[in-house]
């Protein structure tokens, strides 16, 4: 742990023809102590189920359950790009959450030099959430050793001990692809105490991506300047989904654009039919003044007041 803690191991031999295989863990730190059981079963999606229950021996400024890590050195939203022949470097494109009335959020990562971001995301009552790799093409990361386009996405399902917090994301700024820079944990909003310990359980899943329902789900992001100004342009992709239901061909969703945090002028928003992925293409420029310095961006495609796609943020 980052204040030194410490794991001491134990496992239990399984029994023949066990689907699962158990270990369990004393958590021994300056700041916290615990005791864990994680079950995991391996296959195609391996699945653990872990409890846990921890101890705060002094107070601490922030408490992360349910801890991943992964990378993120540059993919399609990058500018500049690194001198590397590779198109994208990535473990993970995104971090995926779906709250508790259905709204499914994908916040696309970035690794922006200089900028330690921190950013946190209500997430009361909350289905779960993840960090996500979606990029299946092998030709997006042109890599025969690391094989980034096949790292498993990862996806956390609360079951006790979740009932009020935040998902914290942190981005560190990185130049190299060996450390690990991107970290995802829920934190409680009540914190145990030395007396009061915080139980809690979750499923883990292991797999290739967890499905937004039938929400048109997002498959690129893209940005850049528009031609001969510094306006900025956003390009976000989506597959078709099947919220919307049957529709003429004709037929286009509304974008449903909204900024949370800063200044910034919006010029223009618009969506298209993309032909070559069968789903849509959301368009939108902004004007953003040099005093500006943080934008909080939240997009969507609505069929009227139906919402019919992840939120992008």
């Amino acid at each position: 742990g980052l204040d030194g803690a410490r794991y001491e191991w134990g496992d239990e031999k399984p029994a023949p023809g066990a689907r699962f295989f158990k270990c369990l863990a004393l958590l021994n730190g300056p700041s916290v102590v615990g005791a864990y059981s994680f079950e995991a079963m391996p296959g195609k999606t391996t699945e653990m189920f872990v409890k846990g229950m921890i101890w705060l021996r002094k107070p601490v400024k922030s408490l992360g359950i349910s801890p991943f890590s992964s990378m993120f050195w540059f993919g399609e939203n990058t500018h500049p790009k690194p001198y590397d022949f590779r198109p994208e470097v990535h473990d993970s494109d995104a971090l995926q959450i779906e709250l508790a009335d259905g709204t499914h959020i994908w916040r696309p990562l970035d690794n922006t030099p200089g900028q330690l971001r921190l950013s946190l995301f209500e997430a009361v009552g909350m289905k779960g959430f993840g960090l996500a790799e979606r990029d299946r093409e092998f030709k997006n990361f042109e890599d025969l050793e690391a094989n980034y386009h096949r790292r498993p996405a990862v996806w956390v399902e609360p079951i006790t001990g979740f009932e009020a917090g935040n998902v914290t994301l942190v981005e560190i700024p990185t130049g190299e692809e060996t450390w690990d820079n991107i970290v995802a944990f829920y934190q409680p909003a009540i914190m145990p105490t030395a007396d009061k310990p915080l139980s809690f359980s979750y499923r883990l899943q292991w797999l290739d991506q967890h499905e937004p329902g039938k929400l048109a789900k997002v498959l690129h992001t893209r940005r850049g300047f528009v031609m001969k100004s510094d306006d900025h342009e956003y390009v976000i992709d989506f597959s078709k989904g099947e919220a919307q239901g049957d529709k003429p061909a004709d037929w286009l969703p509304e974008v449903a654009l909204k900024i949370t945090t800063g200044e910034v002028k919006i010029l223009d928003q618009r969506v298209m039919k993309n032909n070559e992925t069968g789903g849509w293409r959301a368009f939108f420029k902004l004007d953003i003044p040099e005093t500006t310095n943080l934008l909080e961006i939240m997009m969507e495609l609505k069929d009227e007041k139906q919402v019919i796609s992840e939120r992008w943020m």
